[in-house]
């Protein structure tokens, strides 16, 4: 069943066609979860006044990169729009329409309030397609100012690619942040460049400007942090045989993940606890090895240095030129495991010195409320 599966979703758009008829499955299914999401968004809707901002895709899930890009964005909307209320809506209920939510919302949504759509790998018909679908929803039925956190864009149908640029000419009052070179030109193509900039994920304005851990433990061995899903390159068997190799540099090798075992669908009052447990966790080895992007991110936030591998897309390979330059000492990127081994070496017994520069946040976050302000209004 799970080879016809995948087989199916290579056919990306015979797998939409699919979707259509499965959508009215999926409500009934997830019906007891969508109505408690429903709820909470409603309730919250009817009490508040004017000058709010829809917080559209907040992360339900326990993958800790998203959860810390949600860490990050509310900081961010807090501080740079404190006299506006935030609702955070998960995508599935936008997504599926539940209970005729989109109309509902127009109920409730005044011309000054803002749509904020979450970060990451949701402009794609190969990973979050949901999260795309939510937005065109929203790009289609309301003409509000639209604020798109960084994403990753990834189209294998022409005609997935086309549904995302019609929505966004339904709505012109928007900008759109790309966060790698590849995403920000195949996004101009579709969208008004002029309403696009290239931009880094917000998970990087922690880098050298982090509360949450003191960064003053001990360093000692190697952390593998590994992805087990439809992004991951390289087998169970390769990665064995590097760990077999990096024990002649150390005997501390250990593998992690960027999830937790933690439930935030209803709670995530508890993702900076749990985002400062996974950077404690970090902080103490000298070297971390990963394919995941906010793998990266994280080892740069805990001042370890860190050997970023190939994923199957272009989310590494591109997005880690944003640390050229910068953290040149603390990024290596590796697309053969052949030379894991050798770059491991070379880089376990530097003293590397603790990352005080704040790059990030200083010249790009700092500065994004006025690009905002200068292109929607």
């Amino acid at each position: 069943m799970k080879k016809i599966k995948n087989l199916i979703r290579q056919k990306t758009d015979l797998y939409f066609f699919i979707q259509r008829f499965y959508l009215p499955i999926k409500k009934l299914k997830n019906r007891k979860k969508y109505q408690k999401q429903y709820d909470i968004v409603i309730n919250k809707l009817s009490k508040l006044p004017n000058k709010k901002i829809l917080y559209v895709g907040v992360p339900v899930h326990s993958n800790l990169g998203d959860q810390a890009q949600y860490y990050c964005i509310k900081k961010w909307l807090q501080k740079n729009y404190s006299d506006f209320e935030i609702i955070e809506i998960p995508d599935s209920i936008i997504y599926t329409n539940y209970k005729r939510i989109v109309n509902k919302l127009k109920k409730y949504i005044d011309k000054k309030d803002i749509f904020v759509f979450q970060s990451g790998y949701r402009t794609t018909d190969v990973a979050n397609y949901e999260g795309n679908y939510a937005h065109q929803k929203i790009l289609s039925n309301f003409k509000n100012r639209v604020i798109v956190f960084p994403q990753t864009v990834n189209f294998k149908s022409n005609n997935e690619m086309k549904k995302c640029g019609n929505a966004y000419k339904k709505n012109s009052n928007y900008l759109f942040l790309a966060r790698d070179e590849i995403s920000y030109k195949i996004i101009c193509k579709i969208l008004d460049s002029k309403r696009v900039l290239l931009y880094p994920d917000i998970v990087t304005t922690l880098i050298g400007n982090c509360s949450l851990i003191d960064n003053n433990n001990e360093k000692k061995g190697i952390l593998l942090c590994l992805r087990n899903d439809s992004e991951k390159l390289n087998t169970d068997e390769e990665y064995r045989k590097i760990i077999n190799k990096l024990n002649e540099i150390t005997n501390k090798i250990d593998i992690t993940d960027t999830n937790s075992d933690k439930n935030f669908e209803y709670d995530r009052s508890i993702c900076s606890e749990e985002l400062k447990r996974k950077l404690e966790q970090f902080s103490k080895y000298k070297l971390v090895i990963t394919d995941r992007y906010h793998g990266t991110i994280f080892s740069l936030v805990s001042n370890t240095p860190v050997i970023v591998l190939n994923s199957t897309d272009h989310k590494l390979s591109s997005g880690v030129n944003w640390f050229k330059n910068n953290y040149n000492d603390y990024v290596t990127y590796c697309n053969d495991l052949d030379n894991v081994y050798g770059l491991a070496k070379n880089i376990y017994d530097k003293n590397n010195v603790q990352i005080k520069k704040a790059y990030f946040k200083n010249n790009y976050y700092d500065k994004l409320y006025e690009k905002i302000n200068s292109t929607i209004h």
